[in-house]
């Protein structure tokens, strides 16, 4: 059986409680896109954009924060003739929220 409620207890005070979903949030803490084909100056546009890059054997792995800087970077890669692979949302885990709550003391 697995809980589908917590509660989070700092110094025996009650910080955060509620189903998992909910504290995990509907947001994402950043956005992994795979992409291959992406010219040279499409390259040097995504650098301008301030967004991490990994060059993957053929593959270019960019680690995007925010919603619009994401929107920007399909506009972009699809602009500059790249071929999207994989786009991939990280949620913030229970555990960064754990840590989140104990540090707001």
């Amino acid at each position: 059986m697995v809980c589908d409620r917590v509660g989070i207890l700092n110094k025996g005070k009650m910080v955060a409680v509620g189903k998992i979903d909910e504290l995990i949030g509907a947001g994402t803490k950043s956005t992994e896109i795979t992409i291959t084909g992406l010219s040279r100056e499409g390259l040097e546009e995504l650098e301008k954009l301030r967004i991490e890059n990994k060059l993957l054997g053929d593959k270019l792995l960019l680690s995007v924060e925010g919603d619009e800087k994401v929107e920007q970077a399909v506009e972009l890669i699809k602009s500059k003739g790249g071929k999207l692979i994989s786009l991939v949302p990280h949620k913030e885990t229970l555990e960064e929220i754990f840590i989140k709550e104990l540090g707001e003391d």
